[in-house]
């Protein structure tokens, strides 16, 4: 067996390396097309929130990862489901249901940001 697939198996804590969702997976299928339809339209340079601490950039899966990484170690991870919601101050109000998937998309991301390196959500469900 090639050493590095077992490894990855290994990582993954899977018996299948296919069935290991990584954090840029659930990104790019599930928190990145949230991200790109709710909050990259204000989240720009020049939007509605580009003074914020959170900036994106609108088709850049792999840079907009680092950039919400780079946010969430600045010990900022849980805005990223409260101001959506409207629990904390947000320009554009609460644009998310806490009982929806887009919601679960990125609770499961911010999981992943505090713990990344996981095959699967690494804290409770919403």
């Amino acid at each position: 067996m090639n050493s590095l697939l077992y490894t990855i198996w290994i990582a993954c804590g899977q018996e299948n390396p296919a069935e290991c969702m990584t954090d840029r997976m659930h990104y790019r299928l599930e928190a990145g097309p949230v991200m790109e339809n709710r909050c990259i339209s204000c989240h720009t340079e020049g939007g509605p929130a580009g003074q914020s601490g959170l900036l994106l950039q609108a088709g850049d899966t792999e840079g907009n990862l680092e950039r919400l990484q780079t946010y969430a170690d600045s010990g900022t991870a849980g805005h990223i489901l409260r101001k959506p919601l409207g629990e904390l101050p947000h320009g554009g109000g609460s644009v998310l249901d806490s009982f929806g998937p887009e919601y679960a998309a990125l609770h499961e991301l911010v999981a992943r940001l505090e713990e990344p390196g996981g095959c699967s959500h690494p804290g409770p469900p919403p």
